[in-house]
């Protein structure tokens, strides 16, 4: 893995009002301020192909989400606490702790409906936004009716334990294989390309996952967040936003089906989106990536018109 290790990369930690939150940050100060927001079963890293050839031109921050790699874990008994509105105050805070007024802010995954509610709680705070692998209200219902593709499936045995939470909750007993296997199906499930993850990536990725209270962390966010009793999309998650927004999607891919376009254009005015294949996008098509980020944020693409599709994204290979 020619890629930095965690270790390689500049930490901090601030101590917020009850939880204390882990974050890389790199770049010079005073650049435009990136915010990078990671999805699940991940943590900081999974921007580490971004952070260095993003600071070059920004100041990128890349936290690790309440529950997740070394930020500080909330009552493991208590799933409220992992409610995204929590979520979205250690980010503002976190902001106020970094004497930051105003950023721009990238989310993946999970992250995607922090993103959502930060653009509608704190509008004033946020300048653009972009997404990879969407969230909006809507999502959950056409999934739990069978609209996603059963490629995105859990492989046992440690599936059949992340969709029934009851099973982990001594997840201390969880085989280590049990995790590569699962690490190697779900962060290449959907991928472009089929490839999977092998290596000291995925021992990376294992070892963080393995922390104590990573995994129910993330199970604590999907129950208080996704599930059936979830309020996750209030009122305000309901209301439409004007912050200029880009969605990286995998269209008509297994996690992201082509008809479900209307649930992003009727929660955004501003929005665009882009083809990017795989649900992994980050990982597989990481220069285009950093080269769509730095035009969207401060170059000319910038001044493109509300909601443009760019159904043709990447360059030839």
């Amino acid at each position: 893995m020619t890629a930095r290790r965690p270790e390689a990369y500049l930490h901090h930690e601030a101590q917020l009002d009850g939880i204390r939150i882990h974050y890389v940050r790199e770049g010079r100060r005073g650049r435009l301020p990136l915010l990078l927001l990671h999805g699940w079963p991940g943590f900081w890293w999974e921007w580490h192909r971004h952070v260095g050839p993003l600071a070059e031109h920004f100041d990128v921050i890349a936290p690790d989400l309440r529950g997740h790699g070394n930020s500080e874990k909330p009552d493991l008994s208590c799933v409220d606490l992992f409610h995204v509105d929590h979520v979205v105050d250690d980010v503002i805070q976190l902001l106020d702790h970094l004497d930051l007024a105003r950023v721009c802010v990238v989310g993946r995954d999970w992250a995607a409906l922090v993103v959502h509610k930060l653009l509608r709680r704190h509008r004033g705070r946020m300048i653009r936004a972009a997404v990879l692998n969407p969230i909006a209200p809507g999502f959950n219902a056409r999934a739990l009716e069978g609209d996603a593709s059963p490629d995105s499936a859990f492989p046992d045995p440690l599936g059949m334990q992340l969709h029934e939470p009851e099973h982990l909750e001594a997840h201390h007993g969880i085989h280590r294989d049990a995790c590569r296997s699962f690490f190697e199906h779900y962060l290449s499930s959907g991928s472009d390309d089929r490839r999977r993850l092998q290596g000291e990536e995925r021992e990376i990725y294992l070892d963080n996952f393995l922390k104590p209270g990573n995994i129910q962390g993330g199970l604590n966010y999907h129950r208080a967040n996704f599930g059936a009793a979830s309020t996750a999309w209030d009122s305000v998650g309901r209301s439409p936003s004007d912050c200029p927004i880009t969605f990286f999607l995998n269209h008509g891919g297994p996690t992201f089906p082509s008809t479900w376009h209307d649930l992003i254009r009727h929660w955004y005015s501003r929005c665009r989106l882009e083809h990017l294949p795989g649900h992994p996008s980050m990982r597989e098509h990481a220069e285009h990536v950093n080269r769509r980020l730095r035009e969207l944020f401060l170059g000319k693409s910038r001044e493109d018109p509300p909601s443009v599709d760019r159904l043709s994204a990447l360059p030839s290979q």
